[in-house]
């Protein structure tokens, strides 16, 4: 295998930033031709195939998608999930207010309390608090099954 075909060590950009800018864009999303072209190179859909089936250039690539996907693994479900390990270690120590903040995190997360400020006095001129606004949850339905 030549020099250019070599798989890069992981985390380095390639030597090449054209190459580099490719799979960062066909990364991003970017269909095969669109990301060649958006690197400079000029279009044409044969060049394109042949640029991302190199083994260095498919390894950036995949690289790169899997450094995209590690950064958006904190989702609401997973703070979630975090929110309710808390509340459940809180309740195991006695540390009830920890509790209670655990499960207000977990109903601002899900949209069921908004925050939102008062300010005190007819004029504006009192101090500032935060009020906790719950919203309105519909009743649920009893389970007739």
């Amino acid at each position: 295998m030549s020099e250019a075909n070599e798989i890069p060590e992981l985390d380095q950009p390639l030597p090449n930033p054209r190459h580099e800018l490719a799979c960062q864009h066909r990364a991003a999303g970017e269909t095969e031709v669109a990301a060649y072209q958006m690197a400079g190179f000029v279009a044409n859909d044969g060049n394109a195939s042949s640029f991302f089936n190199r083994p260095n250039i498919a390894a950036r690539v995949a690289e790169l998608v899997a450094a995209g996907a590690a950064r958006c693994a904190v989702t609401k479900d997973s703070l979630t999930v975090e929110a309710e390990v808390s509340r459940i270690t809180a309740l195991r120590d006695g540390e009830y207010r920890a509790a209670n903040e655990a499960i207000l995190i977990k109903a601002r997360l899900h949209g069921l309390i908004q925050d939102r400020l008062a300010v005190g006095g007819s004029k504006g001129e009192g101090p500032v608090k935060v009020v906790h606004e719950i919203c309105w949850l519909p009743p649920c339905e009893p389970d007739t099954t």
